[in-house]
């Protein structure tokens, strides 16, 4: 057997290294996994969360009020509250006043969102929900 040396111990781990952190959208998907209200949802509390699921990590920098947003369909505003980091891949958005009733609220995702491999959310994201009197 043919003694190593200590470059091509080096080279080979740099190689395996190299292999292994190539990421890329094709091989994993930026998607919405999950979203609090469900779309379409009905009666929901004037003093709702909203979280947000992804499939990958966030790039918390890029989320702001440009790359997610909630907006009130009926009263015709967006609706102002804190966004939190609530896992690595989940926003939860905290209202700072409670939501106005029997409105249509969209929440929105734009192609500013950012994972930690540096993809863009690939298009904008709606969801909607209806909340109760």
């Amino acid at each position: 057997m043919k003694n190593l040396t200590p470059v091509s111990v080096l080279v080979f781990l740099a190689l395996l290294l190299v292999s292994c952190s190539g990421h890329s959208s094709e091989n994993l998907p930026f998607d919405v996994t999950d979203i609090s209200p469900a779309d379409g949802a009905t009666n929901v509390a004037l003093n709702t969360s909203i979280t947000v699921s992804f499939s990958i990590d966030l790039e918390w920098g890029s989320v702001y009020d440009a790359s997610f947003f909630v907006y009130d369909e009926t009263n015709r505003g967006r609706i102002l509250g804190e966004i939190i980091a609530s896992s690595p891949n989940t926003i939860l958005f905290v209202p700072y006043a409670e939501l106005q009733p029997n409105s249509l609220h969209t929440i929105n995702i734009t192609a500013e969102l950012e994972d930690v491999w540096g993809n863009y959310f690939q298009e904008t994201y709606t969801s909607s929900f209806t909340t109760g009197s």
